[in-house]
């Protein structure tokens, strides 16, 4: 684990050292954009600069210089700790990590020289009145979600508040929510079991982290379960395995868990190997000196060799009550099955991801499809969606009132018994890919059409055209198959089938377009049942 801890304080190093040396006003290796509360910046600062100042792995160990940098950072959070309302999230986060900063300068302060000790004491005093600032701030938030929690906890530790103890005690047993796995809603659990030791948070904590690695792509991201729910309309910052790395250390050493260690062997391996971790967007690697020092037993955790494979299999399966079942975790082919949402299928080929959507003009929006059922099957998956007339439909003039405004009783009109829409879906999945077999029945003659969505920009190759593909685009394929390739990563889709006239864009009822996304469109009208073969491979 040392050889990987000190890459990782490495790293802390070179985000630290622009905020060192530039006396300009120019930005420093640090983030601070995006929903956070105003403080949020400035404490996550001083909580890396004085990780690495009581860190022997770091180059500014027992700096003076970054001691009264934590200090400056910790006097600007305080002036600012009054707005923490305005971001509920990262401003419990922000407490959080001043608490940090407090308790490592009230540890380590022993370390420094005698002559610099009165800056260790003078950080553990601001630290104590950011914490002072916030605590009535905290308190006043309106929803009791696990970050309040865990700040309200700290305060009441740091502050020796026992009437506040009192109120965390009360909001204990409320204090449970979930975020669809961000990465401080799992470092948040962990944190809480570290603090109370019960046992319910680190479950918790296992099984969110369980399902993060259910989700790691084959280029080490995260599937988004939120973006996939909203249909992609809003993308949000991408995730990285590397983004868990400290939760998973953490469990990891707690939980004596096999696949949790293999996991974590893995995802050590993957930092070490990528020469640029993505730590200016997201700065949770340069917490980990943190979580280090105030958990010395992170650096005793044994480290192997092994296999994405080996490494991420165990992690295949049904991500818990969200719908979704993920196949191929670990390979360089991950495909993921998903019930009551729009985009019901997607794969992962290397760099390259495909999802499906199927739309029919039924009643507007009802033709989407959505599964309300997914079962296993002999080979895969079967999804199904029935959706009933979205109006009762008078048939003749006199059964309509002839007095506008009069009250209408559909008992007393002569109505038709529309028939229902079913749309069935069959997934056979394979190690490289999948069939796709979409059948509609009930109603004749309504257009539809399968989306087939490509993220990335690539080169789009059939018998018939051969573009390099743009976002915003979309083609439809009339027959064949084709392939979309991005570098040395391809998947092929066919055959295609093309029996509606319809533009495809503007089928009536369909999702609209995924902003900056290419894709493929087959059509055809009811009743309809075609199997389309997909199949992702590395050149």
């Amino acid at each position: 684990m040392k050889k990987y801890f000190t890459l990782i304080s490495d790293l802390a190093d070179k985000y630290i050292r622009p905020s060192i040396t530039i006396t300009t006003v120019r930005k420093s290796g640090f983030s601070d954009e995006g929903y956070v509360c105003p403080s949020a910046c400035s404490a996550k600062k001083a909580l890396i600069m004085i990780s690495a100042c009581f860190n022997s792995f770091s180059a500014y160990y027992k700096s003076v210089i970054l001691l009264n940098k934590v200090l400056e950072y910790l006097k600007q959070a305080t002036e600012l700790a009054d707005k923490g309302s305005y971001e509920p999230v990262s401003f419990c986060l922000s407490v959080i990590n001043v608490s940090y900063v407090y308790r490592m300068a009230k540890t380590y302060t022993k370390i420094l020289s005698p002559c610099d000790r009165h800056i260790g004491n003078d950080i553990q005093k601001a630290a104590l009145s950011y914490l002072e600032a916030s605590r009535s701030v905290v308190v006043k938030l309106k929803e009791d979600t696990v970050y309040k929690y865990a700040a309200l906890f700290h305060c009441a530790k740091d502050l020796k508040d026992d009437q506040l103890k009192q109120y965390v005690d009360e909001m204990k047993e409320i204090a449970d929510d979930a975020d669809l796995f961000s990465d401080y809603y799992v470092h948040t659990l962990c944190d809480i079991y570290r603090e109370t030791r019960d046992k319910k948070y680190l479950k918790a904590a296992q099984s969110v982290m369980a399902s993060v690695l259910k989700l790691v792509e084959p280029d080490d991201t995260i599937v988004d379960l939120k973006d996939e729910k909203d249909n992609l309309k809003k993308r949000s910052t991408t995730l990285y395995l590397q983004d868990y790395l400290g939760s998973l250390m953490y469990l990891a050493s707690v939980l004596k868990n096999e696949d949790f260690d293999k996991a974590l062997s893995y995802a050590l391996k993957a930092l070490a190997i990528d020469e640029n971790p993505d730590t200016d967007d997201n700065d949770n690697l340069l917490i980990i000196p943190a979580l280090v020092l105030l958990n010395r037993g992170l650096l005793d955790i044994e480290v192997f060799e092994i296999t994405r494979k080996e490494a991420l299999s165990a992690f295949n399966g049904f991500v818990e009550k969200n719908g979704v079942y993920r196949h191929g975790t670990g390979t360089h082919v991950s495909q993921s099955i998903f019930k009551e949402q729009d985009l019901f299928y997607s794969m992962q080929c290397g760099a390259l991801k495909l999802r499906l959507r199927f739309n029919a003009t039924f009643f507007g929006p009802k033709g989407r499809f959505k599964s309300e059922l997914i079962e296993r099957t002999d080979k895969g998956f079967r999804l199904y969606y029935t959706r009933q007339w979205g109006y009762w439909l008078p048939l003749k003039d006199h059964s309509i009132p002839p007095i506008i405004g009069s009250d209408v009783n559909k008992d007393d009109r002569e109505m038709t018994n529309l028939s229902y829409i079913d749309i069935d879906a069959i997934i056979n999945l394979f190690d490289n890919g999948a069939d796709v077999t979409i059948t509609v029945s009930k109603i004749d003659d309504l257009a539809c059409k399968l989306d087939i969505i490509f993220d990335k920009h690539g080169l789009f190759d059939s018998a018939v055209a051969s573009i390099q593909a743009v976002g915003n685009d979309f083609i439809q394929l009339q027959d064949g198959y084709f392939t979309y390739s991005v570098g040395s990563d391809y998947i092929t889709v066919g055959p295609a089938f093309n029996g509606s006239s319809i533009s495809s864009e503007t089928l009536r009822g369909s999702n609209l377009p995924i902003e900056d996304t290419f894709t493929v469109y087959f059509t055809d009208m009811t009743p309809t049942s075609h199997t389309v073969k997909i199949r992702g491979g590395r050149a």
